[in-house]
């Protein structure tokens, strides 16, 4: 289980990751706590809100070759010709993270790709530095051959799993580059898994899937690496 205190707009809120089922909570030191990926129960907590979602999960435990030979031929191919075009990838620990200065990066370009849909999008960072400073965030960054980033991911660090948190694709008005951004994107996918591997990592978290309309693309895109569907369950608990 992963337990840490950030504060958003003053308040200190307490995130509790990777929770085994119904596994016991002291809330006596906090007022408010948001739980991902398992019920958890304590007397003295009552639960605000609770949802279940559906996800993807890959086993990476396997040698890099067997996780590649595992997804869809088709993306196969793909990463390969990421690869030969000269697209290639950086993966930062919290520590190099927290350094660089790469979250205030990270969350511009998130808020920037929000803002090319005609949308609104939120800041992140407050809780990407909560994770940061426990030393359980990774970021990870594809970069275009002329050294340009075509794309970011996050992902939050358990014992045996990561999920991962965001992804923002850098875009590009130009037809090729739009294609370059699309392999670059499945490359980083492909090395996150191989980098989380050698941390000793065995799962990987596609940070959820929905069969909703609006979200069918990003679906069909995840399911090209043939990860298995499983329930996570979420609530929002204030102390009682």
């Amino acid at each position: 289980m992963l337990d840490f205190i950030r504060k958003k707009w003053g308040v200190p809120i307490r995130d509790i990751w990777f929770t085994n089922t119904h596994e016991a909570v002291d809330f006596s030191f906090i007022n408010i706590a948001y739980n991902f990926y398992k019920p958890i129960v304590d007397e003295r907590g009552i639960i605000l809100k609770k949802w279940q979602s559906q996800t993807l999960v890959s086993d990476i435990s396997k040698t890099p070759e067997e996780i590649l030979a595992n997804f869809k031929s088709r993306l196969r191919n793909k990463i390969r010709r990421a690869t030969r075009e000269g697209i290639t990838v950086k993966v930062f620990e919290s520590r190099e993270i927290l350094k660089n200065n790469i979250i205030s990066e990270f969350d511009a370009a998130y808020m920037e790709m929000y803002y090319d849909k005609g949308q609104k999008g939120k800041s992140i960072a407050h809780r990407l530095y909560g994770i940061a400073k426990v030393g359980k965030l990774v970021i990870s960054i594809a970069y275009l051959p002329d050294g340009t980033i075509a794309a970011y991911h996050s992902y939050v660090i358990g014992e045996k799993i990561a999920r991962l948190l965001h992804t923002v694709s850098v875009f590009r008005e130009e037809p090729e580059k739009k294609m370059m951004i699309g392999w670059a994107n499945r490359l980083l996918h492909f090395k996150d898994m191989c980098s989380l591997r050698e941390r000793g990592v065995s799962f990987y978290d596609w940070g959820g899937v929905s069969r909703d309309k609006k979200m069918e693309n990003i679906t069909r895109f995840k399911e090209e690496f043939n990860g298995q569907e499983h329930k996570t369950f979420y609530s929002v608990i204030i102390r009682g």
